[in-house]
């Protein structure tokens, strides 16, 4: 190489990684031997002058910011046509690949203190007046030391399109605001968003919202906009619940919603301040609620073991020989590296006492913690293929497993299916003889009068499930509603040939299909003189919500009728939060079904709307979609009708007022029962 002392020149010793347009190299000062990264298009791109230009606008945003956590940039250099951005080079890893690497566990005193320099450094880049808007976990670097530093300050906002993660690795569009995503100018709120999401994968180890990771990204991208964040006990991740909130807050999908600096949002974090739930579906303006109702019902509280804490990762770095060799560019995955910045500020035990995460309770029964294990970034050597006796055991274990999963299997979705399971038609509860001094005489329904108003439906709770959100506002007309399940007797009342015991005919009706409560809504409405709701043609059926006959309500009347309330506070149970207090279910029922109106009613005086039978409601079964214009009367089409309630049969976390099942219209299970209601005051 022909170079004078005073001038630029680099050796490239290998390629850290490629992109559609960039390259990225590890390389060495010819004349001080200082390792750096060098940046530059690819030689495909040289001449293309929009992405020069982009090229020197991040060199000169970045080379601005002088912070021990940020990558610091040493200015560019043209060569050969081609530009160039000199960075700092430090051994390290990418946060994407700890969180690819099987044998590694992110603590959460490391996660804490990566949290915090991640922030310290975007609180300065933010006091430059300079945004991120791309932050992910491959512009995370850790040092062999153990700390953290930020890379990619600068990009295009569009560079996310083009990047293609390894296997096992987040893609960057997951990380991205809301508006960043959508093309919106973004702030520093944006980069809060995404420190949201990468806070909450290090402490919990996963993104905050159930995603397939098998879809596409942008597919991935729209569905995590459709979701609520996770509550991390449905992770099995003990995390306190003022910390949940604050990164809650942080995910909001309307920016005025989040923390509008990342100083305020330290602040949070330092105070320990635990923020009024909502839902990060919610709006501007639109109607807000705590998550979760001020006591908790003892009987479905789940009580988890506390996890050994894992100790931070040892990285491991093999040494990389660097010599002063012709110049060389080795195809392999690796990562951009920074400074070693200034020693860590002084901790306690491995955690800063502001951010100590509260010690699991005591545990009479738990067994004296092991010695933690140090896990190293090294393979394991594979079993030799000649020990037999090796092999053999292993047969052994894989039979074991399989036949585990055979057994959780038959019991998931045999014994304790989740959903209903239906019996036959010759299932139904049929007493043997009739024992009836006369026919009940026909008489209205008595009825309750609910108000009009606009109504929260749906839950994000603890205990709630995916298909419960998100929640949607539905305008609700008023309506009547009958203060029970509908009774034998009063089936008999249309079906006079219908066979009960004279003793049981406050029992609910069951037994019972869809289409045959349509057929008793149209009689008992002519029987009392009221306009029929429902007109059959060849093959479906359609409901006429003007008309005064009975009816069955829909999904959204039933819920705001079990709730009593039309805010976002509600019980978890109709008119409680434990169950025994309001419902029957296989906790309490002695395996039958029990006379109507023999638990407490809500405050509205419905009763049995939690437990005793499941009932019908009107709507096609579908999941709630914000892009649905209208929740009142449900899907068109579909090909399981809604129940709601619970059951006898079933366990309390059914008789949820939020909860939600589906049936064939065909079904008529010993559990399945129905309210009615009328249209109007």
């Amino acid at each position: 190489m022909n170079v004078k002392p005073g001038e630029q020149a680099y050796v490239i010793l290998k390629t850290l990684h490629k992109s559609r347009y960039y390259c990225v190299y590890q390389a060495k000062d010819y004349f001080s031997g200082e390792l750096v990264t060098l940046k530059g298009l690819d030689q495909r791109f040289r001449s293309d002058s929009t992405l020069c230009n982009s090229l020197k606008a991040e060199a000169e945003i970045a080379a601005r910011l002088k912070h021990p956590h940020i990558r610091q940039i040493k200015g560019t250099f043209e060569e050969g046509g081609n530009l160039y951005i000199v960075g700092d080079y430090v051994d390290g890893y990418t946060l994407n690949g700890l969180l690819a690497d099987p044998a590694v566990s992110i603590s959460p005193s490391d996660a804490i203190k990566w949290l915090l320099q991640l922030l310290n450094a975007l609180e300065y880049a933010h006091s430059q007046g300079i945004w991120h808007l791309y932050l992910n976990p491959e512009n995370i670097v850790i040092d062999a030391s153990g700390d953290l530093f930020i890379l990619g300050f600068g990009k295009s906002g569009e560079e996310w399109q083009f990047a293609e993660p390894a296997e096992n690795e987040y893609h960057p569009v997951l990380f991205l605001s809301p508006e960043t995503y959508l093309g919106e100018k973004g702030d520093a709120r944006s980069d809060i968003y995404s420190v949201g999401v990468l806070a909450y994968l290090m402490l919990c180890g996963q993104l905050p919202w159930y995603l397939d990771l098998r879809q596409s990204s942008a597919t991935q991208k729209q569905n995590s906009l459709q979701r609520p964040v996770l509550d991390p006990e449905l992770t099995g991740k003990r995390l306190p619940r003022w910390l949940f909130t604050i990164l809650n807050r942080c995910l909001m999908l309307d920016s005025n919603l989040r923390f509008q600096s990342v100083s305020r949002l330290i602040t949070a974090l330092q105070e320990q301040q635990e923020l009024p739930y909502q839902s990060c579906l919610q709006r501007s303006g639109a109607p807000t609620r705590d998550q979760m109702p001020a006591a908790e019902p003892a009987p479905l509280h789940i009580v988890k073991e506390p996890e050994t804490p894992i100790p931070a990762p040892v990285v491991s770095v093999p040494e990389e020989p660097v010599t002063a060799t012709p110049t060389q560019v080795e195809e392999q995955a690796a990562t951009i590296q920074t400074p070693a910045p200034p020693s860590p500020e002084p901790v306690a035990d491995g955690k800063p006492e502001s951010w100590r995460i509260p010690d699991p309770p005591p545990d009479s029964l738990q067994t004296p913690p092991k010695p933690e294990p140090v896990y190293h970034y090294q393979p394991q050597a594979a079993p030799k293929k000649d020990n037999l006796p090796y092999i053999r055991h292993l047969f052994k274990i894989f039979g074991y497993i399989s036949l585990g999963i055979l057994l959780f299997i038959l019991l998931k979705y045999c014994v304790f299916a989740r959903r209903p399971r239906f019996e036959n038609v010759g299932d139904k509860d049929e007493p043997e003889e009739v024992v009836r001094d006369v026919n009940p005489v026909n008489v209205p329904l008595r009825m309750v009068s609910i108000p009009a108003d606009s109504v929260t439906i749906g839950d994000v709770g603890s205990f709630a499930e995916d298909d419960e959100f998100p929640p949607h506002t539905v305008w609700i007309p008023a309506f009547r509603i009958t203060p029970h399940e509908i009774t034998r007797e009063q089936w008999a009342m249309v079906n006079t040939s219908y066979p009960y015991q004279d003793g049981d005919k406050y029992l609910p009706i069951t037994g019972i299909s869809f289409f045959e409560v349509l057929d008793y809504c149209n009689a008992k409405s002519e029987q009392d003189g009221l306009e029929p709701c429902y007109e059959f043609s060849s093959n479906s059926v359609s409901c006429n919500f003007s008309a005064s006959g009975y009816r069955l309500p829909t999904e959204a009347e039933w819920e705001y009728a079990a709730k009593a309330s039309s805010k976002g506070e509600f019980f978890l149970f109709a008119g409680s939060n434990t169950p025994d207090a309001v419902g029957w279910y296989n906790g309490n029922s002695d395996g039958d079904v029990h006379p109507v109106g023999q638990k407490p009613a809500n405050k509205w005086g419905l009763s049995d709307m939690s437990g005793n039978v499941y009932e019908w409601c009107w709507d096609w079964y579908a999941r709630y979609s914000w892009k649905q214009s209208t929740f009142f009367g449900g899907p068109d089409s579909g090909t399981d009708r809604v129940i709601r309630g619970g059951s006898w049969y079933h366990p309390s976390s059914e008789m949820r007022v939020t909860n939600r099942a589906f049936a064939k219209p065909h079904s008529n299970a010993r559990y399945l029962g129905f309210r009615l209601v009328r249209t109007g005051k």
